[in-house]
């Protein structure tokens, strides 16, 4: 799958490992690169849906976002790039991680 990030310092961020640990706890950093890398080898979003990092759309206010497990109530955010069903879906824009609850 195409990643994309919301953001130049979002992008540097989750794609240097100096940086994972600087910016997040140290327990999350592999669950985080985890979570990249499942992206990464998807070929659709719908085949993250029963993977190991409990993808799955959300509703309301932050549809049409698929949240991934990073730990605890904290996730990993994404949008699709276009509006087609999970199925079609071939690029994401990673938005942010964080607790949405």
């Amino acid at each position: 799958m195409d990643i994309s990030f919301s953001s130049g310092k979002l992008e540097k961020t989750l794609t240097s490992d100096r940086e994972l640990k600087k910016n997040y706890s140290t327990q999350w950093v592999p669950k985080i690169k985890m979570r990249l890398k499942e992206l990464e080898i998807a070929d659709t979003l719908e085949e993250l849906r029963d993977g190991p990092g409990h993808w799955h759309p959300l509703t309301g206010n932050l549809a049409p976002m698929w949240a991934g497990e990073v730990s605890g109530n904290f996730r990993m955010l994404i949008t699709p790039g276009t509006d087609s069903a999970a199925a079609e879906v071939t690029a994401v824009i990673v938005e942010k991680i964080g607790d949405y609850h």
